[in-house]
């Protein structure tokens, strides 16, 4: 979460930084077995640190990993999302190429 006043080239404290694994499909999965429904997730994760979140945030959320794929080459798209803690508005920077 961004603080009040951000002035655009300088350093800024934050109270709020989060790292997650998620994405539409991840996030479904982990609803599903949230509700006690069996869910697993098919995926290729690489042995970078995001790939190594996703995993530990799937399986935290109870989703069978017996069908991520071990690809050491594989990459997740990444995104970085900027929230407004007046409005709530969110601002998305993502990446889909390593």
């Amino acid at each position: 979460r961004l603080p009040p006043s951000v002035h655009r080239g300088d350093k800024h404290p934050v109270d709020d930084l989060v790292i997650q694994g998620g994405g539409p499909a991840g996030n479904a999965a982990c609803v599903c077995a949230s509700l006690g429904i069996p869910t697993a997730f098919l995926a290729r994760m690489g042995h970078d640190t995001l790939s190594q979140i996703a995993r530990s945030e799937l399986r935290r959320c109870g989703v069978l990993d017996t069908h991520l794929l071990d690809d050491p080459a594989a990459r997740p798209a990444v995104s970085v999302i900027e929230i407004d803690p007046a409005t709530g508005e969110r601002t998305v920077f993502y990446n889909l190429t390593r």
